[in-house]
């Protein structure tokens, strides 16, 4: 059989119609046959941090402006996706956020001081399964790309999909197991399927008596950490430490003159950038 990719793209809307561009350019000139499966919701929710926080976190900022991300279209629809592109797999589902917190035990924001964070990573794997269900109906694909819809592809990484059963990229964590990440994986599909059952182990997990909702760490990229175990040792695995990255959103600048009193954020943001790079040289 010829090799084939399946493109597999899930996750809130945000800023797709950017990466994509640059994504798709990146898998012509691989000359790779591929087909992408596309799933996201029917709200597209803002970019909420703080740029200070998320983009400036070690560095200082010398302006006098507050910084702010571009917002997202709020509503996405299936027509609208398909006029865009001639993806032939594209599920738009409605984000029904108290069903996903009956289903996996997630409790209410008064109890679950994680909650939004836990239904976004439950929101993920949700999307992951819907295209694993979709992709086993289909028999002509050799290996597969799981990739987030605002992740940007290394052109370099595409070529090393096909050199080895699962690679990983982009930003990793370590654990007990070995690194892990959720932004993008892929590899051959008839060895490494499996670690897109991760909706399995989510329900298993959140069901259990070990399930704790207001712990740190327990979904997110442990639910790939669960499912990637039992292929540690059957498959060659490689891990490629930021190779690729998330592209937030753009980000603008306000005047002053509406929000007079971020003055003083940036001056205490950069006072702590200070003292953490003073704290560094000492030690």
């Amino acid at each position: 059989m010829k090799t084939k990719l399946a493109v597999l793209i899930s996750g809130s809307y945000r800023n797709f119609d950017s990466t994509w561009k640059i994504n798709e350019e990146i898998l012509r000139r691989s000359r790779t046959r591929y087909e992408v499966f596309f799933h996201t919701w029917d709200i597209n929710p803002n970019f909420e941090s703080d740029v200070l926080i998320s983009e400036y976190k070690n560095r200082f900022f010398f302006d006098f402006r507050k910084p702010k991300f571009v917002s997202f279209p709020q509503q996405i629809s299936l027509n609208e996706i398909q006029s865009k592109y001639q993806f032939n797999h594209v599920q738009v589902e409605k984000f029904e956020k108290d069903a996903i917190c009956r289903l996996f035990n997630l409790d209410t924001s008064i109890s679950n001081f994680m909650l939004q964070s836990q239904i976004n990573s439950c929101g993920m794997y949700l999307g992951i399964e819907r295209l694993r269900a979709l992709l086993e109906t289909e028999e002509n694909f050799t290996h597969f790309l799981r990739l987030r819809t605002d992740f940007i592809l290394d052109a370099n990484f595409v070529g090393q999909l096909f050199e080895h059963d699962l690679v990983f990229c982009g930003q990793l964590l370590p654990t007990p197991d070995g690194l892990i990440g959720d932004q993008c994986f892929g590899g051959k599909l008839a060895r490494c399927s499996d670690v897109l059952l991760t909706l399995d182990q989510l329900k298993k997990f959140t069901s259990s008596s070990e399930w704790f909702n207001n712990r740190r760490q327990t979904l997110a990229e442990n639910m790939i950490r669960l499912t990637l175990k039992p292929l540690r040792n059957s498959a060659e695995i490689v891990f490629l430490e930021g190779i690729g990255f998330i592209k937030r959103p753009d980000i603008i600048y306000e005047s002053l003159s509406k929000q007079p009193l971020y003055l003083f954020v940036i001056v205490f943001h950069n006072l702590k950038v200070l003292y953490i790079k003073i704290i560094r040289k000492i030690f």
